[in-house]
């Protein structure tokens, strides 16, 4: 990690989150061929399932935050300590959270809210993916394990693989099995499977430690975790209680569910204004760490200012630029599908349906007859 800026650090880390957001965008074109519904089923299920998500968030980012600082510190068997710690908590709490939505999904649901046309492909997208949210309790601690030294592409080069196995899965659930959502679902645990076990292998092959005399109580480190990680939790918690209430007010609304699958459609294309900025936001926390754990608390405010800066900067022009491209590709369609005719058009169109040429072989007979006898 000696050495790394926050250039090195970020690039790959945007990138990796920007797999993820064009992923997205792909499940969201190819589950359009099951159906609008299906998009907003999808939609639904995933912001829904956020809010379970963010447990393990508690721990991933509170022990990304401890163990840079413990490299930083020259002390690395601290740092696998609280990676050792961080995992078998998320595990525990992994595991639990599994079996709670693979058999109360429905209940959840509907409890929350959805709209009876959403609810049956809800259910089954939710069942299965929030049934394995165990790989989303594992996955990130060793990512954050090997992004913590240093080591960011890795965790790149595992997402691009699963992404692709995603897309591969749901192409043929989808087109050749036409499983639906239930098709999707099983495509993205499936892509989240082989993730997991590309992180753990790269972890255990490029970060090599000894077990070090260097060690802390695990009580302790673990309080810092918590410390760390809960009020960012709680942070991103607040925002996703917002939404989920939208959602729920949505799916009220409106018992077709079109105004959640336009949501979920204008939720896609929103998320590429923040990609930049969450990967200059993590970059930073990981260098944070190392100097404070160094004690080089003047360069920590220095990237720090540098990070905040560049992000905005960076998001304001992708914002940007997505509204342009919003204003200037779509807005005309659908400014065109949904306008009026002029008064103009309406009695032109009324003229060419009364002059017509006349199909009808005897009613033309008729007509050419009259004509004669006048």
């Amino acid at each position: 990690m000696e050495g790394k800026t926050l250039k090195q650090l970020f690039i790959p880390i945007s990138f990796e989150i920007l797999c993820y957001m064009l992923t997205g965008v792909v499940d969201t074109m190819m589950i359009s061929t099951v159906g609008d519904n299906a998009v907003g089923a999808v939609g639904t299920s995933n912001t829904y399932l956020s809010l379970f998500i963010i447990t393990f968030s508690i721990i991933s980012s509170g022990m990304i935050a401890v163990m840079t600082q413990y490299i930083g510190a020259g002390h690395k068997g601290v740092a696998r300590q609280a990676k050792q710690i961080g995992l078998i908590f998320n595990i525990i709490i992994g595991v639990l959270l599994s079996v709670f939505l693979f058999f109360f999904s429905g209940d959840i649901l509907n409890k929350i809210g959805i709209s009876e046309a959403l609810a049956k492909d809800a259910t089954e997208y939710m069942e299965i993916v929030g049934g394995g949210c165990i790989l989303m309790a594992v996955t990130p601690v060793f990512a954050g394990y090997l992004r913590s030294f240093g080591f960011t592409k890795l965790p790149l080069y595992a997402t691009i693989i699963s992404n692709i196995i995603n897309i591969i899965f749901n192409a043929v659930f989808l087109f050749i099995f036409n499983m639906g959502v239930m098709g999707v679902a099983l495509a993205t645990v499936i892509s989240r499977i082989f993730n997991m076990v590309m992180v753990i292998i790269l972890a255990q092959l490029k970060v090599h430690m000894e077990k070090g005399k260097d060690r802390e109580k695990p009580s302790k480190i673990l309080k810092k975790i918590i410390m760390i990680g809960l009020p960012s939790a709680l942070e991103t918690a607040a925002y996703n209680v917002s939404i989920t209430l939208v959602m729920r007010y949505l799916n009220g609304m409106d018992g077709e569910g079109i105004n959640v699958t336009i949501r979920s459609y204008a939720n896609q294309i929103a998320s590429f204004s923040y990609c930049i900025g969450a990967g200059l936001a993590q970059a930073n926390a990981i260098m944070t760490g190392w100097f404070v754990g160094a004690g080089k608390y003047d360069e920590c405010a220095k990237t720090t200012r540098k990070a905040a800066f560049n992000g905005i900067i960076v998001a304001a022009a992708l914002i940007a630029i997505v509204a342009f491209v919003i204003h200037r590709v779509m807005h005309p369609k659908l400014k065109s599908e949904n306008e009026k005719p002029s008064e103009e058009q309406i009695m032109q169109e009324e003229l060419d349906r009364v002059l017509q040429p006349v199909d009808d072989e005897e009613t033309a007979k008729e007509i050419s007859e009259y004509k004669e006898e006048e």
